[in-house]
């Protein structure tokens, strides 16, 4: 929802049937902003693949998990180079936001973060960021990424349950 006209409506498909990408053009004022919500490729990690008797036995890559890691990091390698590509391609300001499934230390979030401002780790300072929490887990790996020319002033996760994600909300000018 938008209090903004949303134009040039389009999606970004990637090889997974469940993540996808979508952008659209946001008209605020007289200026134009291209909006690009992302949910990357998950882990698909449930409670068996935990199973510490599985990942002593042969090597990890050959465990379960290990498996589900390799082929998730594959997939998210890729869905980011789509969307560096329309990133490139965009004439206007980008806000990227959305579930990355990938921590800042990864090469997705180096990638991400190579042309673009993390909204949080630049107006953020003192706060813990953890935006997906499961069994006592909380990592940062939803994200508000902007173009340089964007002034991120505050950035922070909610603590609403409306998910296994908190959400993540900013102010930023230009």
């Amino acid at each position: 929802f938008s209090r903004y006209p949303l134009i040039n409506k389009q999606t970004i498909r990637f090889e997974s049937r469940t993540n996808i990408s979508s952008q659209c053009d946001v008209v605020v004022n007289h200026d134009t902003i291209r909006l690009i919500v992302n949910h990357l490729e998950s882990f698909h990690i449930n409670n068996e693949d935990l199973n510490l008797e599985d990942l002593n036995v042969g090597s990890f890559q050959e465990s379960t998990l290990g498996k589900k890691l390799v082929r998730a990091n594959k997939l998210r390698r890729t869905q980011v180079s789509a969307l560096c590509k329309a990133i490139r391609k965009s004439p206007y300001p980008i806000v990227a936001v959305g579930d990355f499934n990938s921590l800042p230390i990864s090469w997705v979030y180096w990638r991400m973060n190579l042309g673009l401002r993390d909204s949080f780790a630049e107006s953020s300072f003192g706060r813990y960021g953890g935006t997906y929490q499961r069994k006592g887990l909380k990592a940062r790996i939803d994200y508000i990424f902007l173009s340089r020319s964007f002034q991120p002033i505050e950035c922070r996760v909610g603590t609403e349950e409306y998910s296994d994600h908190y959400p993540v909300i900013a102010t930023f000018g230009w």
